[in-house]
């Protein structure tokens, strides 16, 4: 509609890439595709409105509204307004890849991220996230290096940086717990502001909330352990599963299953120290 110097662009639809002016190299189908580019180039937009505010360059947008508000390059947007408040990013680039219906809907400034899934990184706007699973990394907003893989894993993580949650559930609850690795089904579950954690094993360490600097591996490993544990190792199947005491190192099958001793026991072994309630050190 207002095209001065643009070349070798296709626009098919009422209002689809009615505002471009120089830019380059565009496809743009459906009602109001690209409304508003004049100097973008490279892009290929698809859905009604997808597109519909972007005056930038090497975009893919596929899907109702998705990449309505990009301002920033380098991204994929696919499906029903995937990326849909992706704006510029704070270095000025996109670099995203966002893939699923609601996929980063409230992404803001978001760069450097993957979101793939059904509301994946929905309200995210933290940079560098990896979120892939329905609803996984829906709220994140930390600014660092984390990754979310499996339904609703790291769902409520706001703050929360440098961590690594894989399995269905893993690590729902926390928010602001940085530095923390939970692999398995409802792994770390309750944690909340916990740090320095490694869980791996269905449950394990599920339900600590402000624990920090501890090792649960194993089917249930310290499942229902104290919830501000500090620095025990439980390894081995439900190894220090009701475990209160902090410093304690279980491994084995069983091992200070019950302990109810606060600190300092090593117990190794099939079932060792399974009913420890007051002996310490």
């Amino acid at each position: 509609y207002q095209n001065t110097t643009g070349i070798d662009n296709v626009a098919l639809g009422r209002g689809s890439m009615q505002s471009l002016t120089t830019g380059n190299f565009n496809v743009s189908v459906g009602y109001e595709v690209m409304k508003c580019n004049t100097t973008g180039s490279n892009n290929v937009s698809l859905g009604y409105q997808s597109g519909y505010c972007s005056v930038s360059s090497n975009n893919v947008s596929l899907g109702y509204q998705s990449g309505y508000c990009t301002i920033s390059d380098n991204n994929i947007f696919i499906g029903t307004c995937a990326g849909c408040s992706q704006t510029v990013s704070s270095n000025g680039f996109g670099q995203n890849v966002v893939i699923g219906n609601l996929a980063g809907l409230e992404m803001g400034a978001t760069c450097d991220s993957i979101l793939i899934g059904f509301e994946a990184g929905k309200n995210a706007t933290g940079n560098r996230t990896l979120a892939i699973g329905t609803k996984a990394g829906y709220n994140n907003t930390a600014d660092n290096d984390n990754s979310f893989i499996g339904w609703n894993s790291g769902r409520n993580n706001t703050s929360g940086i440098r961590n690594t949650f894989l399995g269905a559930g893993s690590a729902f609850s926390n928010t602001t717990g940085y530095q923390n690795t939970a692999i398995g089904v409802s792994s770390l579950y309750y944690n909340v502001s916990g740090t320095s954690n490694t869980a791996v094993g269905f449950c394990a360490g599920a339900s600590v909330t402000g624990a920090s600097a501890n090792t649960f591996i194993g089917f249930q490993a310290g499942k229902q352990a104290h919830a501000n544990l500090s620095q025990a190792t439980l390894i081995g199947f439900n190894a220090g599963c009701a475990n209160i005491g902090n410093r304690l190192t279980a491994i084995g099958y069983q091992a200070g299953r019950v302990n109810q001793s606060y600190n300092d026991n090593t117990f190794i072994g099939w079932n060792a120290g399974q009913q420890n309630t007051t002996g310490a050190r």
